[in-house]
């Protein structure tokens, strides 16, 4: 019998949509999976020949806890030139993907009872996360996909807020003003800010902004998260990072030493060969080209409401005047078995009147996709 805390975590709707798609797809079907966000770009060349070399070079045996010394200067040197934020290694946390990063961060803050702000729409994993740390998750609504300052609470409970900028489902970037008002806040009532930066190299006509860059008050409460997953194509090589004081550095540390040790070493030095050189910015060109397809197509759906992204590649639509008394589930099943494609219901971030569309697929397969869409809602 599994204990009463994994029978409350929700699994991963979007890899679970993503199954399924696949699954069709062996069946025989013809599926456009607009559900996973993986970059469809290869891996670059170099980096591959790098995990080669690490193998051959007998680089093969554990690696320190926190990540290799030269990878954690890299990522130093990335922060402090890039998000103008200063850093030394030992305040630098390697993991297997940002994912684990958000965990080890969420676990060194978090006590039992702790209320953790989560703005939605959300990555459904932070609420779930935080639900596995035996806080509790509050989720504050922003209607428009911007930061909701008016509407967050806090409580004596409160520990932190955490932010994704871009954003993942909305494709939403904060602005410099919100970032640096949400920093007052947290300064003001000594909460920790846990920024997910991790679609940041993907962004149109917005700038990034790092909010622990704001100030040292701001910098000492924040915790920044990212990868290399999405910006360079790497996903399956799991490699995320964690910046922070050196007391949260060391508490997250402690806690990877005692569920994963440290990750995969070949993997470390393929990333330290990718930060070598910035992203290609053929892969931002080639997403804004596809973000502005999939964003003119469902504009000319009557019935959507859709804002246009700023970055990561996602689009959030509203579809509530297409549910025709159908639940949001019932609406992506219908769009699953009547048009062949696949997208991500709303609930799983947070809101019940919208589905997810991964633009991270070729553009023919966008238009394709859209174009089954309109026929299926004839």
């Amino acid at each position: 019998m599994v204990s009463r805390l994994a029978a409350s975590i929700a699994p991963s709707e979007t890899f679970a949509i993503d199954q399924k798609a696949k699954q069709l797809a062996a069946q025989g079907r013809s599926i456009i999976n607009f559900s996973i966000g993986e970059p469809d770009f290869q891996t670059p060349e170099r980096v591959k020949e790098a995990t080669i070399t690490a193998v051959k070079g007998n680089r093969t045996k554990y690696a320190p806890v926190a990540g290799i010394q030269e990878l954690k200067q890299a990522v130093c040197d990335k922060l402090v030139q890039e998000n103008k934020l200063e850093y030394q290694p030992e305040n630098i946390v390697v993991s297997n993907g940002a994912k684990q990063s958000l965990y080890n961060a969420l676990l060194a803050i978090a006590n039992s009872g702790d209320e953790i702000i989560v703005i939605a729409p959300y990555w459904s994993t932070y609420a779930e996360q935080v639900k596995l740390c035996r806080a509790k998750p509050v989720i504050v609504q922003s209607n428009d996909f911007s930061l909701p300052l008016g509407e967050i609470k806090i409580s004596k409970r409160t520990k932190a807020i955490i932010i994704n900028s871009p954003n993942n489902p909305t494709g939403a970037v904060y602005s410099k003003k919100q970032l640096e008002e949400l920093g007052e806040l947290a300064v003001k009532h000594q909460i920790h800010i846990i920024s997910d930066e991790i679609y940041e190299k993907i962004i149109y006509d917005e700038q990034h902004y790092s909010i622990g860059s704001f100030s040292e008050d701001i910098k000492k409460l924040t915790i920044t998260i990212n990868g290399l997953s999405k910006s360079y194509a790497m996903t399956g090589y799991r490699v995320g990072y964690a910046a922070a004081a050196k007391e949260l550095a060391q508490a997250m540390q402690k806690i990877q030493s005692q569920t994963t040790s440290g990750i995969n070493t070949m993997a470390q030095y393929a990333a330290l060969e990718a930060m070598k050189t910035p992203p290609s910015k053929d892969m931002v060109a080639e997403f804004r080209k596809r973000r502005d397809i999939i964003y003119a197509h469902l504009k000319q759906i009557d019935g959507i409401a859709v804002d246009l992204p700023k970055g990561a590649f996602y689009i959030f639509p509203d579809v509530s005047k297409l549910l025709s008394g159908r639940t949001i589930q019932e609406f992506s099943e219908y769009l699953l078995e009547k048009a062949n494609i696949a997208v991500v219901p709303g609930p799983a971030f947070g809101r019940t009147a919208n589905i997810r569309f991964s633009y991270a697929l070729a553009a023919e397969k966008i238009e394709e996709g859209i174009s089954r869409m309109q026929e299926a809602l004839k």
